[in-house]
């Protein structure tokens, strides 16, 4: 029997009401208790009805009384934790909430005192440890509405919570962790070169994981600003036939890691169009554990409304590396990206970005353009569980010298992949999702024509 639905909308309007109708709910559940003396029950009905006749302070007491005799009473730990909240009692309301779902026998039960806990947490202005209950409570969600029914609730105090905090792993194994190529030898001019083994494709697995927090600092009608923190680090641990092949190389010489502080506002400048943007971030970027270069970047964006189906954006960089190391040039970075989504009629939702990218470096040899295309396709039906989406992407990068050319040095790239989220599996309205890419390169250069091939397993929030 489900206690009531809680929309997210109806826990940042009106709550205390909301859980007076609920308690009209509850009530029944007396009858689905274990058996207790009739003294018990009647002073639960009187409990239950004190609220629903807005006497939350009577509701107190005499649900105080059934706890003393019986601590862990699930419908009268329910009923006191609504009738504090009616009192302004909200820390009294959310621990009495945890009881509750310490004391609840099914997963109906755990799910409404999860959603009752959180939403006590909400009136304390504790929004992540709202988050949090409800996140509890979605491990206890059987049919898709109470899922979306959590999803709701949760978006709606994420809306109200200045503090974000995402966590992202993933573990891919691949054929060519290093970027290797599958040749063993060169040519450059009239002489023939064999590649040391670091150079050749080595296969093993990827270990990544990110952390991405944002705060809200300000918020009005027509804008927002924000400070950001983003770390993220990726190591790999080599496969048996890697470490033969190359027996002086780790994994860890691979390894990339990366600590950035940001600043952003948005703003609604110009009617009919979505948000500008205007963001400052600065950063460090570490390869094989030593400090690689660090950097300052500024991004201006420009979305765009396309009616009631389609939107599109338009962000550009301009980003100021200064290399750590003596092979690593200072180097002057412009990216351009737009991006197109349309929702077709189907649901399906299809996607376009475009990107380019002038790296100037103080080295001619590290100085390139490149330019690329992505095409995905994310079906809205799910296929055997998953949710499954597919991309498409094209590319060329040039260096008009190169230290292995003496003519300099032209990439032509294809890559292509499907993900898939298994929604059916959840923890924490977290979910397992899993990708598989191919990539392949063509060179002028033979050290660069590469073939890529990777199983990605990861997790993604379902909210």
């Amino acid at each position: 029997m489900m206690l009531g639905k809680i929309t997210g909308s109806e826990i940042l309007r009106n709550p205390k009401s909301l859980f007076r109708t609920l308690t009209i709910i509850v009530c029944l559940l007396a009858s689905t208790s274990p058996s207790v003396s009739q003294t018990v029950e009647t002073q639960r009905d009187a409990a239950s009805q004190a609220l629903i006749d807005g006497d939350p302070a009577l509701t107190t007491r005499l649900a105080q009384e059934i706890l003393s005799k019986t601590p862990n009473d699930f419908p009268t730990l329910f009923i006191l934790s609504q009738a504090q909240t009616e009192l302004g009692q909200d820390s009294a309301a959310a621990a009495s909430a945890k009881r509750a779902y310490r004391a609840a026998r099914t997963d109906e039960e755990k799910l409404q005192a999860s959603r009752l806990a959180a939403a006590a947490k909400f009136n304390l202005g504790q929004f992540t440890r709202a988050e949090w209950w409800l996140r509890r409570g979605a491990n206890h969600t059987d049919t898709p509405e109470e899922v979306a029914v959590v999803a709701r609730e949760f978006q709606a105090i994420r809306q109200k919570n200045p503090l974000s905090i995402k966590l992202g792993f993933s573990i891919a194994p691949s054929n060519n962790i290093n970027g290797g190529t599958e040749d063993s030898t060169f040519s450059l001019g009239e002489f023939d070169f064999i590649f040391d083994p670091s150079s050749r494709s080595l296969s093993g697995v990827e270990y990544a994981g990110d952390v991405d927090v944002s705060y809200r600092l300000s918020q009005g009608p027509t804008h927002a600003t924000y400070a950001g923190l983003y770390l993220f680090g990726r190591t790999y641990a080599l496969s048996s036939s890697s470490r033969e092949a190359a027996p002086g190389i780790s994994g860890r010489d691979y390894a990339l890691g990366l600590a950035e502080v940001s600043l952003s506002h948005q703003r609604a400048l110009f009617e009919g169009f979505g948000p500008s943007g205007i963001s400052l971030h600065a950063g460090q970027v570490w390869y094989g554990g030593d400090p690689l270069w660090r950097y300052q970047k500024l991004a201006l964006s420009q979305g765009f409304r396309l009616g009631q189906s389609a939107s599109a954006s338009l962000q550009l960089s301009a980003e100021d590396q200064e290399g750590l190391r003596a092979d690593q040039p200072d180097t002057k970075v412009i990216d351009l990206q737009a991006n197109y989504a349309r929702r077709l009629e189907n649901q399906n939702v299809v996607r376009l970005s475009l990107n380019s990218r002038q790296n100037r470096a103080d080295t001619a040899t590290n100085t390139f353009t490149d330019h690329r295309a992505t095409l995905s396709y994310d079906l809205a039906r799910t296929i055997l569980g998953n949710k499954v989406s597919a991309s498409l992407t094209a590319g060329k990068k040039t260096y008009d010298e190169f230290s292995l050319s003496l003519d300099g040095r032209r990439d032509r790239y294809v890559s292509v992949g499907v993900s898939a989220t298994l929604e059916q599996v959840s923890y924490f309205g977290f979910s397992p999702n899993w990708s598989v890419s191919v990539t392949r390169t063509n060179s002028n250069v033979t050290r660069y024509s590469t073939l890529e091939v990777t199983g990605r397993l990861g997790v993604q929030s379902n909210f």
